[in-house]
């Protein structure tokens, strides 16, 4: 074994029968998979706004939750206005969740503290007389936003708060993202989960497993050419096929910290059309080392009946099907939850096709030391209010003759990607069409 090789893998197994010498299990990449407060992962993540709840799910009562490892109450006041404060009331711990929703903020039910969206104390009924903590203490409290189906939350420092993000295909009305938010709980960390964005690969495999279990469909077979690209926000996959006389460029993106997009399922190359866009976003956002919630939005074509618009979770995503379903025909959910509740990076053999996981460890090593010396990672300083950012994941198929030989149409394929990508960044679609 080489030197570079026996560093990279503690035990690399080059026997046949050997597994005895795998019982002792390296630790995990703490700096890419830890995020409480204080962790490198941690405080990186806390620069930028996430999704924390859905809007559908605040409503007349408070609701707990956890965010990287914090144990939080949100909720909405009667003034429609959302807050999202620590869990635990400042006065003697009992929590919010079974706080009394009031005109202006919650109050604790267990001595009456009323507490106002920033934190602040408006009502302390059982101390009599003056108190300096109606005036000096806070409840600690977070930003909200709401917009999209969702709730979002910004946990950084108050002083480094970004401009609140605003996507395109959040914006565009040929979505219609009514009724298309949904979130669930994986039990296995965050980083797992993003993996899968810039992994093009397990598509035309997990994806073509046949329904009985007895093998792959033929979709398997036509994996096409792979490359990956950084753009301005994160990274693309491109996975340029030869469909008869189209070229069929499929691109995936993972826009960092934690949001990817994924094109249609449905497509088949077969149409020629230009840029369309995702079918569905989810952003992978820590519970806890060991636990993320998805919250996905699936984007509804406006034009097309809601009867023919595909499930708002699709096949695979959840946890809702027995052991013996899922050993059939496992999806997105059985293979990254599988992975153990923290994947184990150090044995892990990558090959050429896992290039792009590679490159997105990378960078996101890179922007997590960025902000663990003090500096401004992406996509924080440098946004202005109002400004919408462009994503880029779409599928395109043109019209392209093949190439004279099979090597020269492979290179054709990677050159029509690599153009398009390239086109897309420095002058973007000005809307999602079909």
């Amino acid at each position: 074994m080489d030197d570079t090789r026996a560093k990279k893998y503690p035990v690399l197994l080059n026997q046949p029968m050997a597994g005895y010498y795998h019982t002792q299990n390296p630790d995990e990449d703490i700096e890419l998979t830890h995020t409480a407060p204080g962790t490198p992962c941690g405080e990186y993540l806390r620069r930028y706004w996430h999704p924390v709840a859905l809007s559908e799910e605040v409503k007349d009562l408070p609701v707990r939750i956890k965010i990287m490892h914090q144990d939080l109450v949100v909720f909405r006041d009667k003034r429609n206005r959302v807050g999202l404060l620590e869990l635990h009331c400042a006065h003697r711990g009992a929590s919010l969740e079974y706080g009394l929703i009031c005109e202006t903020g919650i109050r604790c039910c267990y001595h009456g503290w009323q507490f106002d969206i920033d934190g602040s104390i408006l009502e302390m009924p059982t101390e009599f007389g003056e108190n300096s903590y109606k005036n000096e203490l806070y409840q600690g409290a977070f930003p909200t936003r709401e917009y999209a189906g969702f709730i979002w939350g910004y946990l950084g420092p108050p002083e480094k708060r970004p401009p609140f993000p605003r996507f395109d295909i959040l914006e565009t009305e040929d979505f219609d993202h009514e009724d298309s938010v949904t979130k669930t709980i994986w039990p296995c960390n965050w980083l797992q989960i993003r993996d899968n964005f810039m992994d093009p690969l397990h598509a035309i495999v997990l994806h073509t497993i046949s329904p009985e279990g007895t093998g792959f469909t033929k979709a398997a077979r036509v994996f096409g050419e792979i490359d990956f690209v950084e753009t301005p926000i994160g990274m693309v996959y491109l996975n340029a096929r030869r469909m008869k006389e189209n070229i069929w460029v499929r691109m995936a993106e993972n826009i960092f910290p934690n949001m990817g997009s994924f094109g249609l399922n449905g497509e088949d190359g077969s149409r020629e059309h230009p840029f369309n866009g995702p079918e569905a976003t989810v952003w992978s956002v820590p519970m806890d080392d060991t636990h993320t919630i998805n919250f996905r939005m699936r984007h509804f074509r406006s034009w097309i009946p809601k009867s023919e618009q595909p499930p708002k979770i699709s096949f695979g995503q959840q946890a809702n099907r027995t052991y013996e379903e899922t050993q059939r025909l496992p999806g997105d959910y059985e293979a990254q939850v599988s992975q153990r509740p923290i994947a184990i990076h150090a044995l892990e053999h990558p090959i050429k096709s896992d290039r792009g996981i590679m490159i997105m460890r990378k960078r996101l090593r890179e922007w997590i030391n960025v902000a663990k010396r003090g500096e401004d990672p992406p996509l924080t300083t440098e946004l202005k209010d109002g400004e919408i950012i462009s994503t880029y994941c779409n599928d395109t198929v043109l019209r392209v003759p093949e190439a004279a030989t099979e090597e020269e149409d492979r290179k054709l394929r990677l050159e029509v990607a690599h153009r398009l990508i390239q086109d897309y960044i420095k002058e973007h679609p000005s809307k999602v069409t079909c």
